[in-house]
């Protein structure tokens, strides 16, 4: 990257939109963007089913709250993913999984995670291994349970600056990318991380039809 043109180069990924890096992502993954719509489509009509249920009740408002935060950042996430932002994608997506687990313990009003959340006093980096702790206990079904912690795991990686954060801003060729790319030759994990979103998104309608029957 030459220096002569950086300023021109940061001026037009701060103004414009990579329309052909969107585009070469779109054409990829055609299947797996119509099946992530369908699953975060009928999570919302969950999410609508439980938000209409809460009256007067501030633990279900903090529920529906998180729940709906979740649901708007995975989406977010998938089109920054889409976008070729793969690293903010990556961090938008933990703050997804961080969201629904708060969202979980908070439903169930016989532990004790509610009145912490709302005084402020609970790290949301506890919230998933709290879900698994009490996995027997919450009424969510254990695959979506290990759904949760395996996407986590995986995207532990995108908190921090490590060798797969590196990996994603330069190519196999040895060149760096400057704001967002498509990489031909990352393909193999691109697929993987459109494939976490997607089931993700399809967990989402058994996770809230749980907290709706819990």
């Amino acid at each position: 990257m030459s220096t002569i043109n950086i300023k021109e180069i940061i001026e037009k990924e701060i103004h414009e939109d990579d329309i052909k890096t969107r585009s070469q992502f779109m054409d990829s993954f055609k299947g797996e963007v119509s099946a992530f719509i369908d699953g975060l489509t009928d999570a919302f009509y969950k999410w609508e089913e439980y938000d209409s249920k809460i009256d007067t009740d501030i633990r279900k408002a903090y529920v529906s709250a998180f729940l709906y935060n979740a649901i708007d950042s995975l989406t977010l996430s998938m089109k920054l993913f889409l976008s070729g932002y793969i690293i903010p994608s990556g961090n938008l997506l933990r703050y997804t999984l961080e969201s629904l687990c708060l969202a979980i313990l908070c439903s169930d009003k016989s532990l004790p995670y509610y009145e912490k959340i709302e005084q402020n006093k609970f790290s949301a980096n506890a919230a998933l291994n709290c879900v698994l702790k009490n996995a027997e206990k919450l009424n969510i079904i254990k695959e979506s349970i290990e759904t949760l912690k395996g996407i986590y795991e995986y995207n532990h990686n995108y908190s921090h600056a490590t060798l797969l954060s590196l990996y994603h801003i330069f190519s196999k060729r040895g060149e760096q990318y400057f704001g967002p790319s498509f990489d031909k030759g990352k393909m193999v994990i691109y697929k993987k991380e459109t494939e976490t979103r997607v089931n993700l998104a399809k967990v989402f309608s058994n996770i809230i039809e749980g907290i709706l029957h819990g």
